[in-house]
């Protein structure tokens, strides 16, 4: 599933074009504690997780955004991480 890396300050945030499996969401939940924010659609942990560990759960990212959360629409969030 493409997804997208977005790193702002200590946060990281996990955009994805569609809702995953619940058991990637349970990882997510489980192992580092995210939520899903309805505001941005995304992913978010209240940590940096590296991305070297983010990638054994949900593959290679489309991109990685640094100093700045994601915002709504997934089209704007590829443009920013191309």
């Amino acid at each position: 599933m493409p997804w997208i890396l977005f790193y702002n300050g200590d946060w990281t945030w996990v955009k994805m074009v569609d809702k995953p499996k619940e058991e990637i969401r349970n990882t997510l939940k489980q192992r580092w504690g995210a939520r899903f924010g309805r505001r941005k659609l995304a992913w978010y942990i209240e940590q940096h997780v590296p991305e070297e560990r983010l990638v054994e759960v949900l593959g290679e990212p489309i991109g990685v955004v640094r100093d700045r959360p994601p915002t709504k629409t997934w089209d704007y969030c590829l443009g920013l991480a191309q």
